[in-house]
């Protein structure tokens, strides 16, 4: 009973995917900043 519902709650969560686009988003937008920052930084 116990190994089923972890097999079904681990089976949910890695179908997710909510949190990935949150974090894609967050990486891009850090990329965007330091590049910004290193243009400033150069001039």
């Amino acid at each position: 009973m116990t190994n089923n519902l972890l097999s079904k709650t681990l089976c949910e969560f890695l179908k997710d995917e909510q949190g990935q686009d949150l974090i894609e988003y967050t990486l891009l937008l850090a990329f965007v900043c330091l590049a910004s920052a290193g243009l400033f930084v150069n001039a």
